[in-house]
């Protein structure tokens, strides 16, 4: 769980970084927020010459929970998703619009507990009433994020307000274990249970990326 702490350390090694890179000493600083995927978005940006800056950010509140089925099984999943992340910006053109490369520290899961009533497991029908059958899935801790983005403040403009846009990618893979009490209940066995999330995982494999955007406003001291 990221934590106001968890975020300003990684402010400072943002500040750490820019002090020991060859930039100009009169670097401008800018706060921003935004809101979008994955939530809520803080952050502070630090100039590094006419076409870099870095930025330390968190990102997150974003949380769903929606029902389907997988493989037979009906789900009640919750989902819920948080980042934070230090980036590299480049401005190619001198200007508001900015490419940016990245890691993105994550605590992204969600639990899919399917519903109780009778259900089929790998074929076989068993009553879940009562029963835990859960499929939990997490996000890598750490991930690539690429992206682009533009501002009205880019580097060497005046301080004031400003705004902004981003849009990018977190790029990885989740994966998923089971949590189960349904073993021995009807002729359900453990391979049944491993072919359940066998074929939950393969459907998971299909994503590859979480996207990201989000649009807000900027202060430029």
């Amino acid at each position: 769980m990221f934590t106001p702490r968890t975020f300003a350390l990684l402010a400072l090694s943002v500040a750490s970084l820019a002090a020991h890179a060859q930039a100009p000493t009169n670097a401008d600083l800018d706060a921003y927020a935004a809101v979008g995927i994955p939530g809520i978005t803080v952050g502070l940006r630090m100039d590094m010459g006419a076409k870099f800056a870095l930025r330390a950010e968190h990102a997150g509140g974003l949380k769903a929970d929606r029902s389907g089925d997988s493989a037979g099984v009906n789900y009640n999943a919750k989902i819920k998703l948080s980042r934070a992340a230090v980036l590299l910006d480049w401005h190619p053109f001198a200007n508001g619009f900015r490419a940016t490369t990245g890691l993105s520290f994550n605590n992204m899961s969600g639990t899919f507990a399917a519903k109780g009533g009778l259900q089929d497991i790998n074929g076989k029908s068993v009553d879940l009433t009562g029963r835990d059958f859960r499929l939990n899935v997490e996000f890598p801790r750490t991930t690539p994020y690429v992206g682009i983005g533009w501002t009205s403040k880019p580097n060497g403009t005046g301080g004031g307000l400003g705004l902004q846009a981003d849009l990018g990618l977190q790029i990885g893979k989740f994966n998923a274990s089971v949590a189960q009490n349904i073993v021995g209940i009807n002729g359900i066995t453990q391979a049944d249970v491993n072919a359940e999330l066998v074929q939950f995982q393969e459907k998971l494999n299909k994503l590859r990326v979480i996207p990201n955007a989000s649009i807000g406003a900027s202060y430029r001291f």
